[in-house]
């Protein structure tokens, strides 16, 4: 991550050079920033640089999904600390949010039988 005077200004990670699916990387990177509030700008120019098509725009969704996932599944783990990390019903409710709007829109889309 690039990180100017506290606040984030851009993310360095290009998974997919080396391993698996283009979109991968992306899925994940919205995830997270969406998940810090952030603004999404940076995916977006990500995914236009990328010129995705369809089913990859769907892909896109399908991991910010699991990501999504894998992110609730960590809030109150304790790592390697001696206590688990406390969560607020904000924390859970965001995560919850953002699960459900991806889920509507590839649910939108999963009977597209052209992508």
């Amino acid at each position: 991550m690039l990180v100017h005077e506290g606040k984030l200004s851009g993310i360095i990670d290009l998974d997919w050079i080396t391993f698996g699916d283009q979109v991968y990387f992306l899925g994940l990177t919205t995830m997270a920033l969406l998940s810090m509030q952030a603004n999404l700008d940076y995916a977006e120019y990500l995914k236009e640089e990328m010129n995705l098509n369809p089913s990859q725009e769907k892909a896109v969704k399908f991991y910010i999904l699991v990501f999504c996932i894998i992110f609730m599944s960590e809030k109150g783990a304790s790592f390697n600390q001696s206590e688990e990390a406390p969560v607020t019903e904000q924390e859970k409710n965001l995560l919850v949010k953002i699960f459900e709007k991806y889920y509507e829109e590839l649910k939108a889309v999963a009977d597209d039988k052209t992508l």
